[in-house]
């Protein structure tokens, strides 16, 4: 949670992350400073993973009555809703598979067929089913194939 700068040696656990706030810590590379120009207070929000947490602007208020900020992503563009070791891919289209096996085979074919040329990876969420075997079968290099652990 950010915590303005004006309060001396105030300490807040932030219970999501298990982490300190603390005004006394040094501006580093794992927080982002804030200054809110209607108060003229700054605030230090940790940065965790790439990420800050949305909640932690709404202690970012003008005063006792004020909620305190929230955030807008209408068209959830820039928005994570959860860590995962594949919410950030590099590509034109992903595949995910969990026990879909022929209704994932049908997916990338689809996509293979109506978008020549477009980059696919198919996640596998160690099914079991035999899907990465078909996908290399079918598609060799052309489609690529993350296989997590079941």
């Amino acid at each position: 949670m950010p915590r303005s700068a004006e309060t001396q040696n105030t300490k807040a656990k932030d219970t999501a992350s298990s982490q300190v706030a603390t005004n006394d810590r040094p501006h580093g590379r794992h927080s982002l400073s804030v200054t809110d120009n209607r108060t003229g207070k700054s605030y230090e929000i940790p940065i965790e993973n790439g990420t800050v947490r949305a909640i932690a602007l709404r202690d970012i208020k003008t005063g006792p009555d004020d909620f305190g900020l929230m955030t807008y992503d209408p068209a959830f563009t820039n928005t994570a809703h959860c860590k995962s070791q594949i919410t950030m891919i590099d590509g034109d289209r992903v595949i995910l598979n969990y026990r879909g096996r022929e209704d994932t085979l049908a997916c990338v074919e689809s996509v293979t067929s109506a978008t020549p040329g477009a980059t696919i990876l198919v996640v596998d969420n160690g099914t079991g089913d035999g899907t990465p075997e078909a996908v290399r079968h079918t598609w060799g290099d052309d489609v690529g194939l993350l296989e997590l652990p079941a």
